[in-house]
Protein backbone atom coordinates (compact mmCIF):
# COMPACT_ATOMS: atom_id res chain seq x y z
CA UNK A 1 0.00 0.00 0.00
CA UNK A 2 0.98 3.61 -0.65
CA UNK A 3 0.17 6.46 1.79
CA UNK A 4 -0.20 9.61 -0.29
CA UNK A 5 0.05 12.87 1.34
CA UNK A 6 -1.53 15.25 -1.40
CA UNK A 7 -2.58 18.50 1.10
CA UNK A 8 -3.31 20.34 -1.79
CA UNK A 9 -5.81 18.29 -2.67
CA UNK A 10 -7.01 17.15 0.48
CA UNK A 11 -6.62 20.32 2.55
CA UNK A 12 -4.85 17.98 5.46
CA UNK A 13 -1.07 17.55 5.64
CA UNK A 14 -0.15 13.80 7.09
CA UNK A 15 2.64 14.74 9.45
CA UNK A 16 5.96 12.86 9.46
CA UNK A 17 5.23 11.21 12.67
CA UNK A 18 1.70 10.06 11.66
CA UNK A 19 3.56 8.84 8.61
CA UNK A 20 5.99 7.00 10.89
CA UNK A 21 3.81 5.75 13.35
CA UNK A 22 1.25 4.16 10.55
CA UNK A 23 3.98 2.61 8.41
CA UNK A 24 5.26 1.18 11.50
CA UNK A 25 1.90 -0.25 12.81
CA UNK A 26 1.06 -1.58 9.37
CA UNK A 27 3.27 -3.53 7.36
CA UNK A 28 1.22 -3.47 3.94
CA UNK A 29 2.00 0.25 4.03
CA UNK A 30 5.45 0.43 1.40
CA UNK A 31 6.05 3.91 0.25
CA UNK A 32 4.04 7.41 1.00
CA UNK A 33 4.07 9.48 -2.24
CA UNK A 34 4.86 13.08 -0.59
CA UNK A 35 2.88 15.64 -2.59
CA UNK A 36 3.81 18.75 -0.20
CA UNK A 37 6.18 21.42 -1.11
CA UNK A 38 7.60 21.75 2.49
CA UNK A 39 11.05 20.28 2.07
CA UNK A 40 11.57 20.65 5.63
CA UNK A 41 8.96 18.02 6.16
CA UNK A 42 10.37 15.85 3.33
CA UNK A 43 14.05 16.25 4.91
CA UNK A 44 12.63 14.97 8.49
CA UNK A 45 10.61 12.21 6.84
CA UNK A 46 13.70 11.08 5.15
CA UNK A 47 15.84 11.08 8.10
CA UNK A 48 13.24 9.47 10.59
CA UNK A 49 11.45 6.67 8.57
CA UNK A 50 11.86 3.51 8.97
CA UNK A 51 13.68 1.07 6.74
CA UNK A 52 11.01 -0.45 5.48
CA UNK A 53 8.85 2.49 4.03
CA UNK A 54 10.53 4.49 0.94
CA UNK A 55 9.71 7.79 -0.15
CA UNK A 56 8.51 8.57 -3.33
CA UNK A 57 7.96 12.51 -4.56
CA UNK A 58 4.58 13.33 -5.56
CA UNK A 59 4.79 16.70 -7.21
CA UNK A 60 6.92 16.64 -10.78
CA UNK A 61 8.88 20.30 -9.99
CA UNK A 62 10.16 19.61 -6.67
CA UNK A 63 10.89 15.30 -7.75
CA UNK A 64 14.63 16.60 -8.44
CA UNK A 65 15.05 18.42 -5.07
CA UNK A 66 13.08 14.88 -3.30
CA UNK A 67 15.06 12.01 -4.89
CA UNK A 68 18.46 14.19 -4.09
CA UNK A 69 17.67 13.62 -0.48
CA UNK A 70 16.91 10.51 -1.01
CA UNK A 71 13.16 9.39 -2.28
CA UNK A 72 13.45 6.00 -4.41
CA UNK A 73 11.88 7.70 -6.90
CA UNK A 74 8.66 9.58 -8.27
CA UNK A 75 4.77 9.22 -9.12
CA UNK A 76 4.76 12.10 -12.16
CA UNK A 77 1.93 13.56 -14.34
CA UNK A 78 4.46 15.11 -16.63
CA UNK A 79 5.83 11.92 -17.27
CA UNK A 80 2.90 11.08 -19.49
CA UNK A 81 3.58 13.67 -22.01
CA UNK A 82 7.31 13.73 -21.68
CA UNK A 83 8.40 10.33 -20.82
CA UNK A 84 11.71 10.67 -21.93
CA UNK A 85 12.86 13.99 -20.56
CA UNK A 86 11.21 12.83 -17.62
CA UNK A 87 13.14 9.68 -17.24
CA UNK A 88 16.49 10.94 -18.18
CA UNK A 89 15.96 13.58 -14.90
CA UNK A 90 14.92 10.88 -12.47
CA UNK A 91 17.95 8.61 -13.32
CA UNK A 92 20.39 11.31 -13.42
CA UNK A 93 19.62 12.96 -10.30
CA UNK A 94 19.44 9.13 -9.06
CA UNK A 95 23.06 8.83 -10.71
CA UNK A 96 24.44 11.33 -9.02
CA UNK A 97 24.78 13.61 -12.49
CA UNK A 98 23.16 16.69 -11.43
CA UNK A 99 24.23 19.15 -14.34
CA UNK A 100 22.50 16.21 -16.76
CA UNK A 101 19.08 16.50 -13.82
CA UNK A 102 19.19 19.90 -14.17
CA UNK A 103 19.03 20.50 -17.75
CA UNK A 104 15.95 18.23 -18.06
CA UNK A 105 14.72 19.47 -15.10
CA UNK A 106 14.95 23.37 -16.18
CA UNK A 107 13.54 22.07 -19.91
CA UNK A 108 10.49 20.72 -18.43
CA UNK A 109 10.07 23.65 -15.46
CA UNK A 110 7.55 26.15 -17.66
CA UNK A 111 5.04 23.25 -18.45
CA UNK A 112 5.22 21.35 -15.18
CA UNK A 113 4.10 25.07 -13.67
CA UNK A 114 1.46 25.41 -16.45
CA UNK A 115 0.17 22.12 -15.02
CA UNK A 116 0.30 23.12 -11.67
CA UNK A 117 -2.38 25.77 -12.57
CA UNK A 118 -4.44 23.61 -14.68
CA UNK A 119 -5.58 21.04 -12.27
CA UNK A 120 -5.23 17.10 -12.89
CA UNK A 121 -5.94 15.54 -14.85
CA UNK A 122 -7.68 18.17 -17.39
CA UNK A 123 -3.97 19.54 -17.94
CA UNK A 124 -2.09 16.98 -18.62
CA UNK A 125 -5.23 15.53 -20.71
CA UNK A 126 -5.24 18.89 -22.84
CA UNK A 127 -1.16 18.84 -23.02
CA UNK A 128 -1.57 14.68 -24.52
CA UNK A 129 -4.14 16.52 -26.50
CA UNK A 130 -1.86 19.29 -27.91
CA UNK A 131 1.04 16.98 -29.00
CA UNK A 132 -1.66 14.43 -30.62
CA UNK A 133 -1.15 11.82 -28.24
CA UNK A 134 -4.99 11.24 -27.59
CA UNK A 135 -8.52 12.98 -28.51
CA UNK A 136 -9.54 15.72 -26.35
CA UNK A 137 -12.50 13.73 -24.90
CA UNK A 138 -14.02 14.30 -21.01
CA UNK A 139 -16.19 12.25 -18.96
CA UNK A 140 -17.86 13.46 -15.81
CA UNK A 141 -16.96 14.93 -13.56
CA UNK A 142 -13.84 15.86 -15.12
CA UNK A 143 -13.94 18.97 -17.29
CA UNK A 144 -11.55 20.00 -20.08
CA UNK A 145 -9.68 23.53 -19.25
CA UNK A 146 -11.40 26.86 -19.77
CA UNK A 147 -10.04 27.98 -23.58
CA UNK A 148 -7.85 30.55 -22.00
CA UNK A 149 -5.85 27.63 -20.12
CA UNK A 150 -5.61 25.55 -23.38
CA UNK A 151 -4.23 28.56 -25.07
CA UNK A 152 -1.45 29.03 -22.71
CA UNK A 153 -0.83 24.88 -22.86
CA UNK A 154 -0.42 25.51 -26.43
CA UNK A 155 2.10 28.24 -26.30
CA UNK A 156 3.97 26.19 -23.54
CA UNK A 157 4.40 23.16 -25.28
CA UNK A 158 5.45 24.70 -28.23
CA UNK A 159 8.28 26.35 -26.20
CA UNK A 160 8.92 22.69 -24.28
CA UNK A 161 8.73 21.09 -27.89
CA UNK A 162 11.23 23.81 -29.74
CA UNK A 163 13.72 23.34 -26.41
CA UNK A 164 13.81 19.37 -27.13
CA UNK A 165 16.91 18.76 -29.42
Amino acid sequence: MILYNVPGRTVVNMEPATTIRIARECPNVMAIKEATDNMDQVMDLLYEKPESLELVAGDDALALPIISMGACGVISVIANAYPYEFSKMVHATMEGRMDEARKYHYLLLPIMHTLLKMGNPSGIKAVLHVKGLIQHVFRLPVHPVSQDKFNEIVETVAITEKSIV
